[in-house]
């Protein structure tokens, strides 16, 4: 003991900074202790927040929002809008501001769910997010939303960060065309549609619900991503996964099936009811053009739906086989002969008149495993009974537009294609109700554009329809107009659409290349049709423009039955024209 005392007395510098050290390694120590608790806490926090479904109470009267957990509605938590915008993203906090005020103001055409960056703990993570509308109370200000949060997603503000964040994310169609040709060059490419469809389908569709089915699903399909396999969404109820550097089947069929069984266990486990899915895997070597690799894709997916495998693999040597011919003509004969269609009808108004103008027609398969009609065309013209489809589909129309319809002067509109040119002149002129109804004929012009036929014998054929006695109209699809002039001036009416009025109140670009396309159009001196507009704002300003025709949901919902058209719908579009 009194050596130590002596050795202490004798080095009271080397003490001190023994001493110091033993205090700093403590200070240390519990600085680390400390962190790794909020680690702990946050990562449990962010898991929390993952696994579980957020409820908001947005309440503007008060200028309040409080949230909790769907599975503990005890612990509730509050605080200003301010505090509830600011866990978002900047841009799309915003966004997500006018989201909730058009749905306040009842709005038509805004969107129940709304996808965002959503911050976790401060900042410490960002994750996609899906916001779904759940409750709305405009009279008190209150919106209920739920917040899904999706663990694997890319966060949309990382996508183009570096390409391995993209991958995580759904590539478009435009991009899967590059990837598809890239992956050709090399004799390689796999593709695995997953196609989603409702079980029971005389029932309606629920769009709010498909949409948080298929981004939740699309969230867990990211899990078998690599660098060199992507995502593509494909359309509304259809994802794709796409194999850039594989051409081994083998590889693809166990991807397949791990898909199958991982989806099938996540749609049990969370009580999914109602909605099935299949699978179709084709190789990217046997085709020339990306379009015709994910139709064949998409009617194997189809065909797997008759069996328990729920995949179906397409074999080039035995194509018969893979598309289940009599399988898929069973389909096609309960279409046409149990008329399993649905037509529907929305009004098109003239402003100068202030009167209804005429009515587009709209036509779905009803209780089909066809999911759009258009999936039912290109069926009809592989097995060649285009024009029996067409018959019954003009007579159902023509037919139910005659009977309800309060005037003889509305015209209608029906979609046809190029291959429908054989059947319109042997048909449709003979049709009952053809020679009393004002019909219009209304082409696409990308069928248009990409039909084999040159632009003379084109111009021959539509003079032909003509001559009897049908005005002709063309959907216009490319803003650049890139068909001969003869060919557009053949047509009656042009017929301008979502595809080119979506988003022109947001996007000035879009807006300008829009009045370009109107302004090309104008020289040939044909009635011009604005449709698909998505708000009152937009159709005040094509009037204003000089549009004389139009027709949105805003203004008429479509219906199965030709209604009439409400006298303050009709009086408001006619008072832009003053």
């Amino acid at each position: 003991m009194d050596s130590l005392i002596e050795f202490l007395q004798e080095y009271p510098i080397f003490v001190g900074v023994l001493l110091s050290l033993i205090v700093l390694l403590s200070v240390l120590l519990l600085f680390y202790l400390i962190t790794k608790k909020q680690d702990r806490k946050i990562t449990t926090t962010m898991q929390e927040s993952i696994n579980t479904v957020r409820v908001f109470v947005v309440d503007f009267g008060n200028d309040r929002a409080t949230y909790f957990n769907k599975r503990d509605f005890g612990k509730r938590q509050s605080g200003t809008l301010d505090i509830f915008f600011r866990q978002f993203e900047l841009n799309a906090a915003t966004e997500i501001e006018q989201w909730l005020e058009n749905l306040l103001a009842d709005k038509k055409n805004t969107p129940t769910w709304f996808e965002a960056d959503v911050n976790i703990e401060r900042k410490k993570a960002t994750f996609f997010s899906l916001l779904q509308v759940i409750h709305i109370n405009r009279e008190k200000e209150i919106i209920y939303l739920e917040s899904h949060l999706l663990q694997y997603l890319t966060p949309k503000n990382q996508i183009n960060k570096k390409m391995s964040q993209k991958a995580r994310h759904p590539y478009s169609l435009e991009e899967f065309d590059h990837l598809f040709h890239r992956a050709k060059r090399k004799n390689r490419g796999l593709l695995m549609l997953i196609r989603f469809y409702k079980i029971h389908r005389q029932k309606e569709s629920e769009p709010d619900i498909e949409k948080l089915l298929l981004t939740q699903l699309k969230d867990r399909v990211t899990l078998f991503l690599t660098a060199s396999r992507v995502l593509i969404e494909i359309s509304n109820m259809e994802v794709a996964v796409f194999d850039l550097r594989s051409s081994d089947f083998q590889i693809a069929r166990q991807i397949a099936r791990s898909l199958r069984e991982y989806l099938n266990r996540y749609i049990d486990i969370n009580g999914i009811s109602g909605y099935g899915f299949t699978i179709g895997v084709v190789s990217a070597s046997d085709f020339g053009e990306c379009v015709d690799l994910i139709d064949t894709t998409r009617e194997m997916a189809i065909a797997a739906e008759k069996n328990p495998e729920q995949i179906a693999y397409y074999d080039r040597l035995r194509p018969m086989i893979n598309l289940d011919n009599t399988f898929f003509r069973k389909e096609l004969d309960l279409v046409i002969k149990d008329k399993r269609l649905y037509v529907s009808f929305r009004p098109i108004v003239d402003a100068r008149s202030g009167d209804v103008y005429g009515y587009f027609s709209y036509i779905e398969p009803s209780q089909s495993i066809f999911n759009n009609f258009n999936e039912i065309k290109e069926f009809a013209l592989k097995t060649e009974r285009e024009r029996e489809l067409f018959s019954v589909m003009s007579r159902n129309i023509l037919t139910k537009f005659f009977n309800q319809r309060t005037s003889d002067k509305h015209y209608l509109f029906l979609n046809v294609l190029i291959s429908d040119f054989q059947a319109i002149s042997n048909s449709l002129s003979r049709m009952n109700h053809a020679d009393n109804i004002p019909l219009v004929l209304l082409f696409d012009e990308e069928d248009v554009s990409m039909s084999a036929l040159s632009s003379d014998v084109t111009i021959e054929k539509l003079t032909k329809i003509k001559n009897y006695g049908f005005d002709l109209g063309l959907t216009i699809s490319n803003t650049e107009l890139t068909m001969p002039a003869a060919l557009y001036g053949t047509f009656d009416y042009f017929v301008v659409d979502e595809k080119n009025v979506k988003n022109i109140k947001k996007d000035q670009r879009k807006l300008n290349f829009l009045l370009s396309t109107l302004g090309k159009l104008l020289k040939y001196n044909k009635e011009i049709i604005v449709t698909d507009l998505p708000g009152w704002s937009e159709i005040e300003y094509m009037v204003r423009s000089g549009i004389n025709l139009v027709s949105a949901e805003e203004i008429a919902k479509k219906n199965s039955m030709v209604v009439p058209l409400e006298i303050k719908k009709i009086t408001k579009v006619n008072s832009f024209t003053k």
